[in-house]
């Protein structure tokens, strides 16, 4: 009887330690489930991308370097977004403090869209000869202001380090090369046709086609004087 109640007592009576092994077991990151919707989301967009441009060259369409700097951006920032949805859920299988994970994070993800948004003037320059567009201007504007956010974030200003600024940052991020493809989408398709109709290139500023060929007056003249 004695052993009996012993054993009883001994199966009621907690084990030190288990309930907070529990407590952490269950705990999950928060924001976890949005940031691998966002990864998901952000692949499946490089993706498509990188569909399109194999799309247009099996239609036997060359790719000018207006084609070459757009792809190339949509996959920087199609990547970025993907690895820093990533990176915060594997800070947290380190076991690190909640604070401590997003303020790495933020950190880390601020740093290349901060470089995308500062070369970018540069690469562009490099690839089309002439001044930025405003629409251009504004997409660059609001990565390097998501970048700043995520900088803010790192530093705990003007809260302390938390899934809300990170999410919203790399959303913004996302967001914006939604909108830039759709309009980058347009210019491209659109190039064809300005080369059958004789117009400069925007990507030009040179007097050359999209095609590499000088622009030829719609009066006949050749680019080298009137036919003799």
């Amino acid at each position: 009887m004695l052993i009996r109640c012993a054993c009883d007592d001994a199966q009621d009576r907690p084990i030190p330690g288990a309930s907070m092994w529990l407590e952490v077991a269950v705990v999950e990151l928060p924001g976890a489930s949005y940031l691998y919707t966002l990864a998901t989301v952000s692949i499946t967009f490089v993706g498509f991308s990188a569909f399109f441009v194999l799309v247009r060259q099996a239609l036997g369409r060359t790719m000018s370097q207006y084609d070459i700097l757009l792809t190339k951006n949509f996959l920087q920032l199609g990547f970025i977004v993907t690895f820093c949805s990533l990176l915060a859920p594997l800070l947290s299988l380190l076991e690190l403090r909640q604070a401590y994970i997003w303020r790495i994070a933020s950190m880390i993800s601020a740093v290349p869209l901060l470089l995308v948004a500062l070369t970018y003037p540069r690469r562009r320059f490099a690839a089309i000869k002439g001044p930025i567009p405003k629409d251009v201007l504004c997409f660059i504007a609001t990565i390097f202001v998501s970048g700043l956010i995520l900088l803010a974030n790192a530093f705990g200003w003007p809260q302390a380090p938390g899934v809300g600024l990170y999410v919203c940052g790399l959303t913004i991020v996302l967001s914006i090369s939604f909108l830039a493809f759709l309009l980058g989408l347009d210019a491209v398709l659109e190039q064809p046709k300005r080369i059958s109709d004789g117009l400069h290139s925007p990507a030009a500023g040179n007097g050359l086609t999209l095609s590499g060929r000088p622009h030829i007056a719609a009066s006949g003249g050749s680019p080298h004087g009137p036919p003799g």
